[in-house]
């Protein structure tokens, strides 16, 4: 809860939750670097009225490894956090990977008709909302993160500064992921190069 400055607009990116031998441990972000991402106003409103009604859960886990340490060093490092997270089971522990994807995400594409149900999938599963899917990688959960991407991008919003909020290690990766996106020459290149001559004319 202390990552959402909502005043401020921002979502402080500073750990994730990452499975290491099939334990869920707490991490540094994508490239082992924190960062600070916008906080959409729409969203802000959203995850309050989530946050009115669900209210976040302190969670402990282990720091980077699950294993047990073997020295003092890797005692301190790997010592347990407690974080508060937005989003838990309903046992109030964290939700992992596989089990948002089946049982959320791709059940929330079926009702909307983005994906369809398996045909092999059982009345019986159906109704009780334990369903099979139709393989569907580019509908992921990941997909959010290229929406994201592709509409800032699409908006001329600087590169350097989405490679940022992605966490790429610089804006050529960003560029040679997303590049198609950015919006055709419309002349303003054209313009600022007038406005630039005629400025020292």
């Amino acid at each position: 809860m202390d990552d959402i400055d909502v005043d401020a607009g921002v979502l402080h990116v500073r750990r994730q939750l990452k499975k290491v031998h099939n334990r869920l441990v707490f991490a540094l972000p994508k490239g082992e670097k924190e960062r600070d991402v916008p906080l959409l106003q729409h969203l802000a409103k959203r995850l309050q009225a989530h946050l009115d009604e669900f209210p976040a859960r302190p969670v402990t886990l282990p720091w980077g490894n699950p294993d047990e340490p073997e020295s003092d060093r890797e005692t301190e490092e790997r010592a347990p956090q407690t974080h508060k997270l937005v989003v838990t089971a309903a046992w109030g522990g964290p939700v992992r990977r596989d089990s948002w994807n089946e049982r959320y995400w791709k059940s929330a594409l079926v009702a909307a008709g983005i994906i369809p149900v398996h045909p092999e999938s059982h009345p019986t599963a159906i109704r009780r909302q334990v369903l099979k899917f139709v393989p569907s990688r580019e509908h992921g959960f990941h997909a959010l993160r290229h929406t994201f991407a592709s509409v800032m991008l699409d908006a001329r919003e600087n590169p350097e500064a989405v490679s940022s909020w992605l966490g790429h290690a610089d804006a050529s990766i960003t560029l040679r992921i997303y590049g198609h996106m950015l919006p055709a020459a419309d002349g303003r290149g054209r313009d600022a190069m007038d406005a630039w001559f005629e400025a020292d004319s």
